[in-house]
């Protein structure tokens, strides 16, 4: 930052301090920790640049921020700041249901005290508990810091179920954490009020600049995700700044989109098989996109019977380089995502694993309700596994119908949005008052310091008395005589 410079603003996301913890971490447990993260799709934020945080250029960015269009209006020019653009950024998947940040009470410990925690784990930590550590901080410091640094309980049950990770769109969630953020900046600028801090992953905005602006080249054209090609040394100052902004030329869009990104950021059914070593677990992930259009009759067995019968499609013929593997029932996809874990005994080589789809005649549904018969080679101990999964079934068809049915109601709906606007200002005033008690506790534990030292420092006047005590103790009676005091003078009385 320039020499004398006052920032404008605040902002808490340090990508210098999360990179030393990574590459701690790494040194530490290896590529067992690192292979771990590449399952989650996490491996590339250990390659997180030491990016400056730019204050200057960052709030010449909020000042171009428009609240009504929700985007940045830079040269007369309207530029989205979008999910996609951040998946690309990131190089997480643009799928999944939303998380919520706000959600819950927040956790007595901060994200500095997880840092201390994760710096003392030793080689021989659990690799569960690891990945719990570093999900925990990964959130709390790059994706969605707050005010000192808390860690909403959101946070802990995600991280809890490492396995889930992915079933949420991380994007989309930081975009809109971000814009809420934009809009609080944008109407303290218009109120002529103290900035303060901005929260989110504020290290997104300069590296979307870069992308759409092109005052610099990118060191690596090619790297993936977007970020790790950027150098981390650029800084810019005020001045620079406003010279930038004067000749700057802005893209719409991304360029130079590649395969990998556009399987980022497409919305479509993808099944992803993914194996971990023999004797671990095979863990099929399933991405199904956020669609109100209701599933299409498949040749597989039915997971669930209803009274009214569908209407069928043409199925397609069936591939001869295929053969069909015994596979789990299927499973309903108007569900964000769904993960299933089997534990594959030890073998010489890694198993086969093929997903297939396999066309059979399509039944004429009736009334009755039937139980559909188990694939060649299941077993009798999966059987509460289906049954499991069809009651899963059941229970995403009624949501489905509930949400047909409230989509019908605009009043309904209009109770809703309104219950939940409510929700979120409720939870900013707690947040405001958890700020202020933190405060609060802070000075009181200086009081406390001042105290102490001069108790030691002057024992005759700071025994145990508090300073109101001692101003008390000197101070007059109500009477208007002077109090006992081994300094008082005695009165003067005239003969």
């Amino acid at each position: 930052m320039p020499m004398g410079y006052s920032p404008k603003i605040h902002f808490r996301c340090r990508a210098s301090t999360f990179r030393q913890v990574c590459d701690r971490l790494r040194a530490t447990f290896g590529e067992e920790f690192v292979n771990a993260l590449r399952l989650l799709q996490l491996d590339q934020f250990l390659l997180m640049p030491t990016f400056k945080q730019n204050v200057p250029l960052v709030h010449m960015l909020l000042t171009k921020w428009n609240v009504k269009k929700q985007c940045f209006v830079i040269k007369g020019k309207n530029i989205p700041f979008t999910a996609e653009e951040v998946a690309m950024i990131t190089g997480l998947p643009n799928r999944g249901a939303d998380f919520v940040v706000s959600n819950g009470r927040i956790f007595g410990v901060t994200a500095n005290d997880l840092r201390h925690e994760i710096d003392g784990m030793k080689r021989s930590t659990p690799l569960k508990e690891l990945l719990e550590k570093f999900i925990v901080y990964l959130l709390s410091n790059l994706f969605f810091p707050l005010a000192n640094f808390r860690v909403p309980s959101s946070i802990l049950t995600v991280a809890e179920n490492a396995e889930e990770f992915l079933m949420y769109n991380w994007p989309a969630s930081i975009r809109q954490f971000l814009v809420a953020e934009f809009d609080s900046i944008t109407e303290k600028q218009r109120k002529n009020t103290p900035l303060g801090y901005i929260n989110g992953f504020v290290i997104i905005l300069i590296i979307w600049f870069l992308e759409h602006s092109k005052v610099v080249d990118p060191l690596e054209e090619l790297s993936r995700p977007r970020f790790v090609r950027w150098d981390s040394q650029i800084m810019y100052s005020e001045k620079d700044v406003l010279g930038l902004f004067k000749e700057v030329q802005i893209a719409k869009e991304f360029q130079g989109i590649t395969e990998q990104e556009n399987a980022l950021i497409q919305s479509e059914v993808r099944s992803d098989v993914q194996t971990e070593e023999p004797g671990r677990k095979l863990i099929i992930k399933v991405r199904i996109p956020k669609t109100s259009s209701p599933p299409t009759q498949t040749s597989t067995p039915p997971t669930q019977t209803s009274p009214i019968p569908t209407q069928t499609s043409p199925l397609p013929a069936q591939s001869p380089a295929r053969t069909p593997q015994s596979t789990s029932p299927p499973r309903d996809t108007s569900s964000p995502a769904h993960t299933i874990c089997t534990t594959i005994a030890p073998s010489s080589s890694p198993p086969d694993i093929a997903v297939t789809r396999t066309p059979q005649p399509t039944a004429t549904p009736t009334h009755t309700k039937t139980t559909p018969p188990p694939p060649i080679g299941t077993s009798s101990a999966e059987k509460p596994t289906r049954a499991s999964s069809f009651l899963d079934d059941d229970r995403l068809c009624l949501a489905k119908d509930m949400a047909r049915l409230i989509s019908q109601n605009k009043m309904l709906m209009k109770k809703i949005s309104k219950l939940e606007s409510n929700s979120m200002v409720l939870e900013r005033r707690v947040a405001a008052l958890e700020h202020d008690l933190f405060e609060r506790k802070e000075q009181d534990k200086k009081v406390e310091d001042v105290m102490m030292f001069l108790q030691v420092n002057f024992p005759n006047s700071f025994k145990t008395e508090n300073v109101g005590d001692q101003a008390e103790h000197l101070s007059r009676t109500p009477t208007g005589d002077v109090t006992d005091s081994p300094h008082a003078e005695e009165p003067v009385v005239d003969v």
